[in-house]
């Protein structure tokens, strides 16, 4: 085998140079391929938890516009019914009781 020249042991230095500096960006950028793809499950996976919310909030929201209107109708009826009762407990305020009958 023949010895390698100077300039041949120079360029191979450097090459070995080279390729050490490309091995770490490679293990840094593989790093921060791996970071970017967690990030990227945790803000799926939040999403997710976002849409879910957003359906519990409707179902509640839904449920509580049912439980209004059913006391609407208790608290018509029971005003119809007993209106002696009905306004001293619950319109304390002589205006807002005539508001409230008439509607306004």
């Amino acid at each position: 085998m023949a010895l390698m020249s100077q300039s041949d042991a120079e360029l191979f230095d450097a090459f070995c140079t080279d390729l050490s500096e490309h091995k770490g960006l490679l293990k840094s950028t593989k790093e921060s391929d791996e970071q970017a793809q967690r990030k990227i499950a945790e803000l799926e996976k939040k999403a997710g938890r976002t849409g879910q919310q957003e359906e519990e909030i409707a179902r509640l929201k839904s449920e509580l516009e049912k439980e209004h209107s059913d006391l609407a109708v208790h608290v018509a009826a029971w005003a119809a019914q007993e209106p002696e009762k009905f306004a001293p407990q619950t319109l304390p305020d002589r205006e807002i009781g005539i508001w409230f009958f008439l509607g306004l």
